[in-house]
């Protein structure tokens, strides 16, 4: 960071300050050596010599000097740069504060009063084609600037293509016994679009929103279709919901510019969800009907239903009666955690796939542990990577409340 940086660079010239102060206190001394030899007249070539030498520390004085003058003015500019994140960090803090001093107040008319004064459609579809105008300039502007970016993502998407072939292969070879997640592997180009879409966050910095959007979509839609072999058929409608929510995210950002039409897609939304959780809970309530009875996992589904429910009417209530913010961030942070958490539960499913079958292979198939201890193993890898994705599932939702550097700093 920029702290980090101008540590680096102070202690840079202390350096070279140091190495000012040595050459000059041998500089005295061969001084004071040449005088002695004048008055002692010692041969000529002695004192050629002892003039080389002078010369010789006065040259590298010169040129430290010049690198404590350059390191002074790379000095002045990261601490200018230090005072620019400084004041943006401040910029940052002074935002969410205000963002959350203003989750209570009605900042906005009720929905039926929007209603009432809505403007002709001519103007609201050239407000509309104008915001999408704008965002797509700002993508093919993004795409210009970091082509170089996407042929990276493309080779990471055949990378993780060519290590799931040989996965596949490795998996074919188990004994039934241990080939739970072998399913995921038949499925090759979706868990790579998973993987990589996954990993585009250092590849794409300060992308704008619709270019997340579309990498969102290639992460999500092939988790949904590889999860839905592997959950029960009662609860497929759920993973089809977060698909239907997460297309209806756009057009709230590319209708961002119109006055009333983003506010009333997210009370669509939010109705949506709220049909969703009431739908999660009666159907976490019954046994399935085409999988064994598990009651502590229909439990636990019944009560994220309720949560959700609680959450996405608290939401739709506060949309309709014009608080906004507060609608905002309660249901942002549903949607966005659904998305999340039904990504990284792939993401861990495929990694625990990857770990059994590494384990039942050479070249760790031959180790002793491993083959004595091979399933137990294979289960430890998986609970902590489950573990592991709660984490990050928690600090994702911590940072979407607004509530991640407040929490962290209690810690």
């Amino acid at each position: 960071g920029p702290l980090v940086g101008l540590g680096a660079q102070r202690r840079r010239v202390h350096d070279l300050e140091r190495y000012i102060g040595q050459l000059d206190g041998l500089a005295k001394t061969w001084d004071q050596t040449l005088a002695v030899a004048n008055e002692s007249s010692v041969p000529p070539e002695v004192l050629g010599g002892i003039d080389s030498v002078r010369r010789e520390i006065g040259q590298a004085r010169d040129a430290v000097e010049k690198q404590r003058g350059r390191a002074l003015a790379l000095q002045a500019r990261v601490g200018v740069q230090d005072s620019r994140a400084a004041n943006a960090l401040m910029s940052i803090d002074q935002a969410r504060e205000s963002a959350l001093d203003r989750l209570f107040l009605g900042e906005s008319a009720p929905i039926w009063n929007i209603i009432t004064g809505v403007r002709d459609a001519p103007g609201l579809r050239a407000e509309t084609l104008h915001s999408f105008a704008r965002q797509w300039d700002a993508l093919r502007t993004y795409t210009d600037r970091q082509a170089p970016r996407f042929v990276l993502a493309m080779g990471l998407f055949a990378v993780f293509m060519a290590c799931l072939y040989a996965t596949r292969r490795g998996a074919r070879r188990l004994p039934s016994g241990e080939t739970a997640g072998a399913p995921l592997f038949e499925m090759p180009v979706a868990v790579a679009l998973v993987l990589s879409s996954s990993s585009s966050g250092w590849i794409f910095p300060q992308a704008p929103r619709i270019l997340w959007m579309m990498l969102g979509a290639l992460a999500l839609v092939p988790a949904v279709l590889i999860l839905r072999r592997r959950v029960w058929s009662e609860l497929r409608p759920l993973l089809y919901a977060l698909i239907v929510f997460f297309f209806l995210d756009p057009l709230r950002l590319l209708t961002a510019a119109v006055e009333f039409l983003p506010r009333m897609i997210f009370l669509g939304e939010l109705c949506g969800a709220v049909g969703i959780s009431i739908w999660l809970v009666r159907a976490a309530g019954r046994p399935p009907r085409t999988a064994p009875d598990q009651p502590r996992t229909r439990k636990f589904m019944k009560s994220i239903g309720y949560l959700t429910l609680a959450i996405s009417s608290s939401a739709l209530a506060a949309n309709v009666f014009g608080y906004v913010a507060l609608a905002i961030l309660l249901g942002n942070t549903l949607l966005q955690s659904g998305y999340l958490g039904l990504i990284l539960h792939t993401v861990v499913e495929v990694l625990a796939g990857v770990v059994t079958v590494a384990l039942g292979t050479r070249p760790l198939a031959t180790l002793t542990i491993v083959n004595r201890h091979r399933l137990l193993l294979a289960r430890r890898i998986h609970w902590g990577l489950r573990w592991s994705a709660l984490g990050l599932w928690v600090v994702a939702v911590l940072q979407q409340l607004l509530l991640r550097d407040s929490v962290f700093g209690a810690l």
